[in-house]
């Protein structure tokens, strides 16, 4: 890792009432769009 690439770590809360399925949906969205933007996803949790 280069010294001038930047680390942000990303929070979400989503409504509780969700499914296990459409939390990880949700997460995956989250995931594909910063993949897009060349983005490096080092850790989902």
């Amino acid at each position: 890792m280069s010294d001038s690439m930047k680390n942000y770590e990303v929070t979400f809360i989503v409504d509780p009432v969700l499914s296990g399925d459409e939390i990880k949906a949700t997460a995956q969205t989250y995931v594909d769009l910063l993949k897009n933007e060349n983005c490096n996803i080092v850790h989902v949790d």
